[in-house]
């Protein structure tokens, strides 16, 4: 499961995986356009000439290299703004978790927009976290990793609540992950004593379990 961390916006404290945002006119988030002037404006002029047509849910991967490190620039498309929902945030959410995970990203950060996205960022954030989840008990090799570690730069007046949200999302992903646990375990496994043993599990959730 994706660990989720918010702080308050600082494009200097970011990871070496960024994750920004832009509408169907490849015009970046305004926190977005803070990044892309501290990198010399090379994020739109990528924009200007990259084979990307802002389409919604479409992401467009760009490199910057210095002396001391590369940093990966992922934009996410929201296209139409004024169309803009749950469904396609969800949607959003799931291909920027596929596309992290073939690129074997673990560490990411993701510069929020409080005016373009609104309340679509938790939509984005529970798929994120719906996305992280695997079962590997009886794989031997070739185990896949996705995004371990997500930082969430939003408004400082918006941490607390932001956090009290994604440990709500996190809870009820637990129990989400239990149940695909149970179903992916061979019968001969999941006996009626272990069915017992992980619905006391759920307390420290805080499900009551008698």
């Amino acid at each position: 499961m994706t660990h989720i961390l918010t702080q308050e916006h600082n494009t200097n404290s970011c990871a070496d995986n960024i994750i920004i945002f832009c509408n169907k006119d490849k015009e970046l988030s305004t926190n977005a356009k803070k990044l892309d002037s501290s990198f010399k404006n090379l994020i739109s002029t990528y924009l200007n000439y990259a084979d990307f047509t802002a389409n919604k849910a479409e992401i467009t991967k760009f490199a910057l290299a210095d002396d001391k490190k590369i940093t990966n620039i992922y934009i996410v498309s929201l296209g139409d703004v004024k169309n803009l929902d749950a469904s396609s945030s969800h949607s959003i959410g799931l291909k920027l978790s596929s596309t992290l995970k073939k690129d074997k990203i673990t560490i990411a950060s993701l510069i929020n927009d409080e005016k373009l996205l609104g309340d679509n960022l938790e939509t984005i954030l529970k798929a994120i976290i719906w996305f992280g989840y695997e079962f590997n008990e009886y794989k031997s090799k070739n185990k896949t990793q996705g995004l371990l570690e997500l930082s969430v730069q939003v408004n400082k007046k918006d941490i607390e609540a932001l956090n009290t949200k994604i440990e709500q999302f996190t809870k009820i992903n637990k129990g989400v992950d239990l149940a695909r646990d149970l179903v992916n375990h061979p019968a001969n496994i999941v006996t009626p004593e272990y069915m017992l043993n992980k619905a006391k599990e759920l307390k420290k959730l805080g499900v009551k379990v008698t």
